[in-house]
């Protein structure tokens, strides 16, 4: 997975120690000097296990939030900083969120006030890191609104599943968000007056707007032309663990499932006929070009019974594996 230089550097002015915590979960500290660093999965979660240790604190998602500058982002951030208006930048940001992670950001505005809302897709429950990362938001959306709209967003209240902390705690979020704060909520979100929706940024740029968002289009259909691949592979290391479910390989994206099928249906396709075909070659591979014993070709192809296996394998080629691998 793709991680900006952005996130790394708020890591570090929150006081993480970047190169030894890259280390400890097995990655090249090289990756720290990029400007998207290419990180596999497991690594990146290995990774967010030890810099969110909770002795950093439960406050750690917001402070981290707070410290992230749009301008490290990539082209994705520097079209919200070029955004007219707060909504607009908000409205950049779900897009970009609904495609390229499972978190989503939804506004609801009322007549008076207005709600940002910031989730999991699913609500998944399975992602120890979640609470931080959807805190992360938060606190990139407070300091946005306070840092970068005129006049500065006023918050009414922030809104927090988590329940309440320490004493400690409890003053660093205080401190970050600087509004009342409802802990152990129904969900996590900012409250606003409707009206901050609308207030312009400083940073908006006419001109350059338009620019960056049609190269951003440009960044998201290059990323799902690529999405295919990313299902296939992703499906491929999971089959030795049986054979992967929808909802597998989405986690494994950091997708939602419902958008990875959306996704997948647009580029013609379904997950059910990728992970057929990723097993059809996977067999011919396996059983024409290695000396591999059948039942452990039937083990890396996620069937649980080499019977299975072997009927898949006539169904696919119309012969057994046996006949297969010794040829014509």
């Amino acid at each position: 997975m793709n991680v900006p230089r952005g996130l790394f550097v708020a890591l570090a002015e929150g006081g993480a120690d970047l190169e030894a915590d890259v280390r400890a979960a097995g990655i090249d500290p090289r990756v720290l000097k990029e400007r998207e660093a290419v990180i596999e999965r497991h690594a990146y979660e290995r990774f967010l296990d030890v810099v969110l240790d909770p002795l950093r604190g439960a406050s750690v998602g917001v402070r981290v939030g707070a410290r992230l500058r749009l301008e490290l982002f990539g082209t994705l951030g520097l079209v919200m900083l070029s955004a007219p208006t707060y909504q607009a930048a908000l409205a950049r940001c779900a897009r970009y969120k609904a495609l390229l992670s499972d978190l989503r950001v939804d506004v609801e505005r009322g007549v008076t006030n207005a709600t940002i809302e910031v989730s999991t897709f699913g609500g998944r429950t399975d992602d120890p890191h979640a609470p931080a990362r959807i805190e992360a938001e938060i606190g990139l959306f407070v300091q946005v609104g306070r840092r970068l709209v005129a006049p500065a967003v006023r918050f009414i209240c922030v809104h927090l599943r988590r329940p309440a902390p320490s004493h400690q705690a409890k003053a660093e979020f205080a401190e970050v968000l600087r509004c009342p704060i409802r802990f152990a909520s129904e969900r996590d979100a900012l409250v606003l007056a409707s009206v901050d929706l609308d207030r312009p940024l400083l940073s908006a740029d006419p001109e350059a707007y338009p620019l960056l968002a049609a190269c951003a289009e440009r960044r998201l259909d290059a990323d799902e032309r690529e999405l295919v691949g990313r299902v296939r592979r992703a499906a491929e290391s999971l089959l030795p663990e049986g054979a992967p479910a929808l909802t597998d390989v989405a986690s494994h994206l950091h997708v939602a499932p419902r958008t990875l099928q959306r996704r997948l249906r647009e580029q013609g396709t379904s997950f059910t006929a990728l992970l057929e075909h990723t097993r059809k070659e996977l067999a011919r591979h396996y059983v024409g070009n290695t000396e591999l014993d059948l039942i452990d070709v039937s083990y890396l192809l996620g069937f649980s019974h080499l019977n299975s296996f072997r009927r898949a394998f006539r169904r696919w080629n119309g012969m057994t594996p046996a006949a297969y691998r010794l040829g014509p």
